[in-house]
Formats: structure tokens, C-alpha cells, sequence
């Protein structure tokens, strides 16, 4: 599925075309048959992938248990566990990039945790890794490890990662869930 021209399609609908698309959706989501088919198909210590809403990207995991509605992951990333709905998981290897248009302003959705970016600041050009998708920013930390919040429409993707040596995604992202643990 394209998810570019789904987006794209749905910008012309209206609020309750989307809200009874979503109606439907999660009636889906929820089909008892498609959920079995699901669940029967994984075996404990199977690899997967799932999406993350938060990150909005796939994460690789591992199965740990199954039950009726949910699965238990361990993201092999972090190492922490999940429950999760069986709709999250990616089974197909599902290509979840949204693509821009050349003169589409760039939204949340074109951006995940962990993406090399760029804007300017009076002029000067900054780089760095995504470490948070807000509603309307992004938060930054950039190569000189400040942080910055950075509304989607000024941000612009970065190809050449070197920058990327001096960032370091995993510690940041521990430190973050740190402050929000106390």
C-alpha cells in the first residue's frame, strides 16, 4: 500500500469522512479472524518488526508471549518490554516511509526518531538527529549537542550522515527516559 497517496487523498477529505474511515478501520484492526491469523502465525522468540507511533518508525523485537488481543515484545533496541496490539506488528516488511512532493510542506508524518535533519538559524546551517516528534516540532540535537525545537516546515533531510558519529541516538534516548522516569 502506498501510504504517500493515501495521505495525499485523505488531505481532501473532511473531519467526518476521516472519522468514519477511522470507525472502520479499527473495526478491521479488531476482526477477531484477522487477529487469529495473526497470532497463530508467531511463535515465541520470533523476530519481528513493529511500528511506533511515538519514534514513527518500525522497531525489530522479539516475541515473548502471546495472548488473545496482544503480544508481548521486548524491543531489541532498548530492551524494554511491550504489550502491544497485534494490528502494530509490520509481519509483510511493509515500507513505511512517507514521501514528499517537491513543493509539499513536510509534516510529522515525512519524519522519525533518529532522522539526520538540517534548518537554519539566522542564516547558519544546522544539522542533527531527531530525538522527539512533538505535535508541531521536532525536538533537535544537533552536532554541537544543543537542542533545539524546530516546527516540521523548516527542517529538511540530511543524505550525508558523518554528523551522525557524533550523536549518540541510544544514550540521548536513555537520558530522556530518565527525566521522565522522576
Amino acid at each position: 500500500m502506498n501510504y504517500t497517496q493515501l495521505l495525499n487523498a485523505m488531505k481532501q477529505a473532511s473531519l467526518f469522512d476521516l472519522y468514519r474511515l477511522n470507525v472502520a478501520i479499527r473495526h478491521e484492526m479488531e476482526n477477531p479472524v484477522r487477529v487469529q491469523g495473526i497470532r497463530y502465525s508467531l511463535r515465541e522468540g520470533s523476530t519481528v518488526h513493529y511500528f511506533d507511533s511515538e519514534a514513527n518508525k518500525t522497531v525489530p523485537a522479539i516475541v515473548l508471549q502471546r495472548n488473545p488481543k496482544y503480544v508481548v515484545v521486548k524491543n531489541t533496541l532498548t530492551g524494554r518490554n511491550w504489550k502491544i496490539p497485534y494490528y502494530m506488528l509490520n509481519l509483510e516488511g511493509v515500507d513505511t516511509d512517507i514521501q514528499s512532493g517537491v513543493k509539499e510542506r513536510l509534516t510529522r508524518n515525512h519524519f522519525s526518531v533518529g532522522d539526520s535533519v538540517g534548518f537554519q538559524h539566522d542564516g547558519v546551517s544546522m544539522a542533527g538527529a531527531i530525538i522527539r516528534l512533538n505535535p508541531k516540532t521536532a525536538s533537535i540535537m544537533t552536532t554541537t549537542h544543543k537542542r533545539w525545537r524546530v516546527s516540521y516546515n523548516l527542517l529538511f533531510k540530511v543524505i550525508d550522515g558523518e554528523f551522525e558519529q557524533h550523536i549518540d541516538l541510544k544514550q540521548i534516548a536513555q537520558e530522556d527516559l530518565e527525566e521522565t522516569a522522576e
